[in-house]
């Protein structure tokens, strides 16, 4: 027959795995935070192209397009999305394919 006090020393061991297992999971859940961080800020930092139009022109360009490196100062419009310079009736330029 198995006594009272291993009982409880066995119980005491689950209860501290327990504790330990749920420690390394906040520390898991933690760097997986980081992680998604990360790699969220790469991707804004991937696709945070400049876009240059001309105000009287039809066309968008990336800003290191050569058409986009002529447009002097007084005459450019930035865009923060491609979308966004669409929906103002621009076309994007050839330099912006995918």
């Amino acid at each position: 027959m198995v006594n009272e006090t291993e009982v409880i020393r066995s119980f005491t061991r689950v209860k501290q795995d327990i504790n330990n297992i749920n420690e390394r999971i906040n520390e898991l859940i933690e760097t997986q935070r980081k992680v998604i961080s990360y790699l969220n800020s790469i991707k804004v930092q991937k696709s945070a192209k400049r876009l240059i139009a001309t105000i009287k022109g039809k066309k968008v360009h990336v800003e290191n397009c050569p058409v986009a490196k002529r447009i002097i100062s007084k005459n450019k419009i930035a865009f923060s999305s491609k979308i966004d310079a669409l929906n103002k009736g621009f076309a994007p330029c050839a330099c912006m394919e995918d």
